[in-house]
């Protein structure tokens, strides 16, 4: 917190000449991080500030200091869903506060489920790999499935990109003995989604809207996903996808088993 305190006045100098070098009429902000640096260089410039929110807020201090630099500025908010933007909702005028979804690209044009076996179904999941996307109760919930659907094949699309490679390991220990491919990073996303069948968004509580929802939705894949976060604003159970009745392993197979 010293060091926070310490280096937000530094920032917002440096957003201010940045600011005037640039003749700036707004300022955007991406994350909680910078939006005090942020609302601070606002406010001395009389320059309109967007806090446009991709996560929830759950520590008590963050949500302060969030809540006071939206005061300060008198912020306009856009969270990603109402899960995202609820925390904050005391701190801007019901006018400055509004919902907007994450958008996505075309996806539908994408030849689908191309298949070298048309006896296989492909389920998988699409991500970042951390604990939060749940990429372990995916390999656990497909060891249940295996039992009684001998002819699923199982994929993970992504990296670990900012969290420890110990989980990605426990990951491919998890699945050995099972029939999963592992597809590293996929910068066409579009292709990843043409060879399945049905998707798995096993994604921690505080997950705020995951993007991939939005793009199987264009890619036409079902999704499959828990009941975390903001993922009931985007998925009506049984009409635009499916929900879990819990966040487990267990659970995603019952309804994964459902689905198929």
């Amino acid at each position: 917190f010293a060091r926070f305190a310490w280096e937000t006045p530094l920032l917002a100098r440096r957003i201010e000449r940045l600011a005037v070098l640039h003749q700036a009429r707004l300022l955007y902000v991406n994350g909680p991080r910078v939006l005090a640096a942020a609302a601070i260089a606002a406010r001395r410039r009389r320059l309109p500030l967007i806090f446009h929110c991709h996560v929830r807020l759950g520590q008590s201090a963050a949500l302060r200091m969030a809540g006071w630099a939206l005061q300060h500025s008198k912020a306009t908010l856009i969270g990603c869903c109402e899960f995202a933007a609820e925390p904050l909702r005391p701190y801007v005028l019901p006018r400055n506060l509004h919902v907007i979804y994450n958008g996505t690209s075309d996806f539908a044009a994408e030849d689908s489920h191309p298949a070298e076996n048309p006896d296989l179904v492909r389920i998988g999941i699409i991500g970042r790999i951390e604990p939060d996307k749940g990429q372990l109760e995916f390999v656990q919930a497909a060891r249940l499935l295996l039992d009684e659907f001998p002819n699923l094949r199982f994929s993970i699309t992504g990296a670990p990109l900012f969290s420890s490679p110990a989980y990605f390991e426990a990951v491919r220990e998890a699945s050995k003995g099972l029939p999963f491919e592992f597809e590293g990073w996929r910068d066409n996303v579009a292709g990843a989604f043409s060879a399945l069948h049905v998707l798995a968004v096993p994604s921690a509580a505080h997950d705020p809207n995951p993007r991939v929802i939005l793009e199987a939705f264009s890619a036409r894949v079902p999704v499959v996903a828990f009941r975390s976060g903001g993922i009931p604003e985007v998925i009506e159970d049984g009409v635009t996808g499916f929900l879990t009745a819990a966040r487990t392993p267990q659970a995603l197979s019952a309804r994964l088993q459902d689905v198929l």
